[in-house]
């Protein structure tokens, strides 16, 4: 097919030589003195300029179709061809999407070892790339498993000398089987304690079976495995650790300052936790806290704080002092309690942030704390989760959105499409709304009535967990300032209470209501997750 195709493309050449010589001859021409016969070129002319026209459109045509045929032949370019650094990064891309065992995943990574077992080549390539193996998941149950272990000894083998990223499971309800804390504990530190010095992130989810007084010993014991006076000074960056505490927030302290029963005590003096903890610019913790004053929030391009229920206070200007400590603050995520006061406070500039979560069950609270916030040029990700929001917009909520470049909004828990709409009218810059499905008698409401807003979105996410009818989606539909809708998540659309299961069929239904739609399954990545680090 190709030599027919070269062929044609030979004689095409040939004649387009002679056409264009031709033409050239016609514009000479044109330039000559008048004569009857040159007076009735121009009539002659215009058919020539709708063939070219013809041309041109069957040229386009020509071009798409050949296109097409060369993004779908496997001969275009072979993988196995491109350079090795490319393809490091690729299969670096694939490992790096996996979930881990800290997300929920009961078993190691797979993808490193898949893919050092599609051929000689890739196999050279990645047993030779140490940061593929760089990420070690590890838990009391993964380490009473002869075969992950030996799993594991491979990982670390072939990652050399690299920074680990190390992901620690410690949750007896999970991994015991019978053992005792203090039996998992034991296991776990033993394999832990000569990784420390090696590691660059640190990320780990730590919970008990049966919450009591005594469990911030068993957390204490535990962190005191990789945050300890020998721990290597500069080489942790990222610190994520997650308590399953029941609405209950420890605090990690050193036995210099006083202690409770939600004290976490580490064996090491302040000056040693806190040269530990300055070099760290990622910091993600939850239902676990420094004291507010600590170097671990100075120069930090991520924060994502959250101590909910029975929470420690912090007061509004210590937040300010956090905040100006790490102006260039990317990340950033709060809920926890602020005590705030009616005082003027001079708001702090984070230029550099990009993205915004915010915790906090009222609009009057959520305003005071934005009204700390002077955001910059970049454009902006915000995301609101409020269960309990009261309905008046107020101005620190206006003034913020007025000013800053809010180019995406996720809205959780809302009532009804009409609270998230309200938001996006405060901003001409949004251009992307998600929101968690509002509850049933919403989608009733909202059919029957007219959206609008005053921007035009080019998207609208549908996101989380939910059941509607496709008839609810009427009011969505009529509102024209939607471009497109997008599902993604565990969800069920049913006609007459009965799911739709077929995809196909889904999506005939859904764009026979004239909606531009997209359905994605939970188990992709979405860029308007704001909980995903």
């Amino acid at each position: 097919m190709n030599l027919r195709l070269q062929s044609a493309s030979n004689r095409l050449e040939a004649a387009l030589g002679q056409y264009l010589r031709e033409s050239f001859a016609m514009q000479e021409s044109s330039t000559e003195e008048v004569t009857e016969l040159s007076f009735r070129g121009p009539f002659v002319s215009v058919d020539l300029l709708r063939q070219v026209d013809l041309f041109e459109q069957k040229i386009r045509r020509a071009r798409a179709a050949i296109g097409f045929a060369r993004n779908c032949s496997p001969r275009t370019v072979y993988i196995n061809r491109l350079p090795p650094e490319l393809l490091r990064w690729i299969f670096y891309c694939l490992v790096a999407s996996e979930p881990c065992i800290v997300d929920g995943v009961g078993s190691l990574p797979k993808n490193p070892l898949r893919i050092s077992l599609v051929c000689t080549y890739w196999r050279q390539i990645a047993i030779t790339s140490p940061n593929l193996w760089s990420h070690i998941d590890i838990s009391a149950r993964i380490l009473q498993d002869n075969r992950t272990l030996s799993c594991i000894q491979t990982f670390l083998s072939r990652a050399g000398h690299t920074p680990l990223y190390l992901h620690i499971k410690c949750e007896t309800y999970d991994d015991t089987e019978g053992h005792s804390k203090d039996q998992v504990n034991a296991t776990l530190g033993e394999f832990i304690t000569p990784l420390v010095p090696r590691t660059r992130e640190l990320k780990c989810s730590m919970g008990v079976d049966s919450p009591s007084e005594q469990d911030s010993q068993f957390y204490q014991s535990f962190m005191s495995h990789f945050l300890n006076k020998d721990t290597t000074l500069g080489k942790l960056t990222t610190l994520d650790i997650t308590i399953n505490s029941y609405n209950r927030t420890f605090y990690i302290q050193t036995a210099e300052h006083p202690q409770s029963s939600d004290t976490l005590v580490l064996e090491m003096s302040p000056h040693q936790l806190e040269d530990l903890l300055l070099p760290v610019t990622v910091l993600r913790l939850r239902s676990i806290v420094p004291h507010w004053a600590s170097k671990a929030f100075h120069g930090l391009i991520e924060l994502r704080l959250l101590a909910f229920g029975d929470s420690p206070r912090i007061h509004e200007s210590q937040l300010v002092t956090i905040l100006k400590h790490s102006p260039e603050l990317r990340v950033f995520e709060f809920g926890t309690n602020i005590e705030f006061t009616d005082l003027t406070l001079e708001p702090v500039a984070l230029d550099s942030l990009e993205m915004l979560v915010t915790h906090f069950i009222t609009y009057s609270q959520l305003g005071k704390f934005l009204r700390l916030l002077e955001t910059g040029p970049n454009p902006l990700f915000v995301s609101i989760d409020s269960p309990y929001m009261d309905v008046e917009l107020n101005d620190n909520i206006k003034r913020f959105f007025s000013y800053s470049n809010v180019t995406r909004l996720y809205t959780s828990h809302f009532d009804n499409f009409s609270q998230s709409l309200e938001l996006v009218n405060l901003s001409h810059t949004i251009k992307t709304l998600a929101m968690t499905s509002p509850g049933y008698d919403s989608w009733i409401l909202d059919s029957q009535s007219e959206l609008s807003t005053q921007v035009c979105l080019d998207a609208l996410y549908l996101m989380g967990s939910f059941e509607l009818e496709v008839n609810q989606l009427q009011g969505v539909a009529r509102c024209p300032s939607i471009r497109k809708v997008i599902i993604w998540g565990n969800y069920q659309i049913t006609r007459g209470g009965r799911p739709i299961l077929n995809k196909r069929l889904l999506q005939k239904e859904l764009s026979d209501l004239g909606l531009d739609i997209e359905i994605l399954p939970a188990d992709v990545p979405c860029s308007m997750d704001p909980f995903q680090p």
